[in-house]
């Protein structure tokens, strides 16, 4: 399996009443702090190095995951520094912690998906980059892609298009090179350099049907906490 990367820095604005002492990553669900169950997940799924970009109270992670003694996972951290690097930077900054190909999840995201029937596919397209999309049939936020024929023929968080009928399931496949001409230290969003991927016919596409969870609101922390009861 590649390395699974979790972007864990974020600040949590939505739920700044819990997220202002604790990284998103530690909020406990049913018992346990929500990174433990994105770890579990990714060990049942055969993965077995993580690497987690922090920032926002990084030691608290730190502390926690010395603790546990890794969850039987070879766990790297990678710190943003003084400042925070954005979701973007943050990989980037990452990079020498890196394999040649990676999978990034953000640190509020569980996806109860095949990571490896996604890998493989990842590594069939000559792509530097996969991101998987969600029909949004619900609209369940903005759509944000256009997707056809395994490619993202666009995307773009910022300004929506009428074509747009998929959204960021918020799982990627990159291989380093898809980083090429981004430099260490510089604040940038994944999202900026997806959108560039995908306006020079780099970014491949993964249509998933499942659910995604989330944890960065009260309604994703509700949804969460529901569906979880039912993995005890």
């Amino acid at each position: 399996m590649l390395q699974a990367v979790i972007l864990a820095g974020g600040l949590g604005t939505r739920i700044d009443l819990i997220s202002k002492k604790l990284p998103k990553s530690l909020i406990e669900i049913n018992g346990k702090p929500f990174l433990a169950w994105q770890l579990e997940l990714f060990k049942e799924n055969g993965i077995t190095e993580v690497i987690l970009c922090v920032s926002h109270r990084a030691e608290l992670i730190e502390n926690y995951l010395a603790s546990k003694k890794n969850f039987g996972l070879k766990i790297s951290l990678s710190f943003d520094g003084e400042q925070q690097l954005g979701t973007g930077g943050a990989v980037v900054k990452a990079l020498p912690l890196l394999a040649d190909n990676f999978m990034v999840i953000y640190g509020d995201s569980y996806l109860p998906v095949n990571f490896k029937m996604i890998q493989d596919f990842y590594m069939e397209q000559n792509k530097p980059a996969l991101m998987t999309v969600l029909k949004n049939d619900f609209n369940i936020e903005m759509s944000n892609v256009i997707y056809n024929n395994n490619m993202i023929i666009k995307y773009d968080k910022a300004k929506f298009d009428p074509k747009m009928t998929y959204i960021d399931f918020g799982l990627s496949f990159y291989s380093k090179k898809a980083f090429d001409g981004y430099m260490p230290g510089v604040k940038t969003d994944l999202s900026e350099i997806q959108y560039s991927l995908s306006q020079l016919n780099r970014l491949a596409g993964y249509e998933v049907t499942q659910r995604y969870f989330e944890i960065g609101s009260w309604q994703g922390i509700s949804d969460f906490e529901a569906y979880s009861k039912g993995l005890l």
